[in-house]
């Protein structure tokens, strides 16, 4: 795997950091798909949302990259903080409207990739992590102009069976139509697909949702591409 480099600037004292990224799409490498939106890959790399300045310690949201210096050398260096760094940083950054939700969305998938194999979970920590997935929720909701799969997620994973059967029940046929419209405009993509084509993708994103509350409240693998050597 090609890797290039990111060279970030830390906003209180200036110090810059290398961070890594892969030069190649994450659909062309070995990975899981998580539930919660993660992707997990031994060969794709990318910068966390949430950087430690090495120098004075504070934390800081990740740039825009467009606004990133880009240096061609590999660097498989991401910045990933562990949970209770993640926490420490939540703290640190609250009230900041960008970089508090995305340490908290961090904070989310640290402790899904840190529990994943186990039930034996800390009281305390459980706690933390049902009080942050109602903090998700709350920012959330206001802000979501079409359906959310992070919030059906948050919900579902909360046991809130109910609002994700209501969240179902109003992605209607023309809704999803209206909402995929919505998308392709935003992210300047051509609205093509013919309606045989439409009818089955809906019919997929239906039985999928339907499928989720099925399973037990914890993530689970929505996509895998085994690895493969190229």
């Amino acid at each position: 795997m090609e890797t290039n480099t990111y060279v970030l600037k830390c906003p209180y004292c200036g110090a810059k950091k290398e961070v890594g990224f892969s030069t190649d799409t994450w659909t062309n490498v070995p990975y899981y798909f998580w539930s919660d939106a993660r992707i997990e890959s031994s060969r794709w790399y990318d910068p966390a949302y949430t950087q430690q300045c090495p120098a004075c310690g504070k934390f800081f949201t990740l740039p825009r990259r467009n606004t990133l210096k880009i240096i061609e050398k590999e660097c498989y260096e991401t910045g990933q903080l562990p949970l209770q760094t993640l926490k420490q940083a939540i703290t640190e950054l609250a009230g900041d409207e960008v970089a508090e939700p995305r340490a908290r969305l961090e904070a989310w998938w640290a402790f899904n990739a840190l529990y994943k194999d186990t039930d034996d979970i800390p009281a305390k920590e459980l706690a933390y992590y049902k009080d942050n997935m109602q903090w998700l929720i709350d920012f959330h909701t206001p802000r979501a102009t079409r359906f959310s799969h992070l919030l059906f997620e948050l919900h579902r994973l909360l046991g809130h069976k109910d609002v994700c059967e209501q969240m179902i029940e109003s992605l209607t046929y023309d809704e999803y139509i209206r909402q995929r419209k919505i998308y392709c405009t935003e992210n300047k993509m051509k609205f093509y697909d013919d309606e045989e084509t439409l009818k089955r993708r809906y019919e997929k994103e239906i039985k999928d949702l339907k499928f989720a509350l099925t399973q037990p409240l914890k993530p689970y693998i929505k996509d895998e591409v085994k690895p493969y050597d190229k």
